[in-house]
């Protein structure tokens, strides 16, 4: 990772310096190892020319899916399903709440709009949640936090939404 927060104050100079520690820790580690798994060749070009690894060191194994679980379902029937308004046009977030993932943008929309039939449905958990629930308290249309969800239920969740959202922090 890169910090691109820029250096304006003390605490951010305070950050961006454990920032270059860790990522030298990191480094170094790295280069002790005798295998580093990449989840695709853009990240193992990345290894192999930042962190100064040997490409036969470095092994690409992409992300899986199950195609099995994770395949087009019928909507209707998976807001029957989730007990979801079937005129609803619902937003959907999955994952974790937490520095990675910023969905104050959304609720900072949310105070500002007020459209019809909106719903905004957040399957999860991780630190940011109370501060993301008390800011779901100020929005103009329904925010649904349902708590962590086993995971052969999120193809459902996916299903029953019409866009799913993936609000990453640059």
């Amino acid at each position: 990772r890169y910090s691109n927060e820029p250096v304006r104050d003390v605490r951010t100079m305070a950050k961006y310096l454990v920032h270059r520690a860790a990522q030298g820790v990191a480094g170094y580690a790295l280069r002790d190892m005798p295998l580093v798994i990449a989840e695709s060749g853009t990240l193992k070009a990345v290894l192999i020319e930042k962190r100064g690894l040997s490409p036969e060191r470095v092994e690409v194994i992409g992300l899986g899916v199950d195609h099995r679980r994770f395949r087009p379902l019928d909507q209707l029937g998976a807001r029957q399903e989730l007990g979801l308004r079937p005129d609803a046009c619902i937003l959907l977030y999955v994952g974790g709440m937490d520095m990675y993932h910023d969905l104050r943008p959304l609720f900072d929309a949310g105070v500002h709009t007020s459209v019809p039939d909106i719903e905004l449905h957040v399957v999860g958990d991780g630190e940011y949640r109370l501060l993301y629930e008390s800011a779901a308290e100020q929005v103009r249309f329904p925010v649904v936090f349902h708590g962590q969800k086993p995971h052969r239920m999120i193809p459902t969740f996916i299903a029953a939404a019409d866009p799913c959202l993936a609000p990453y922090q640059a």
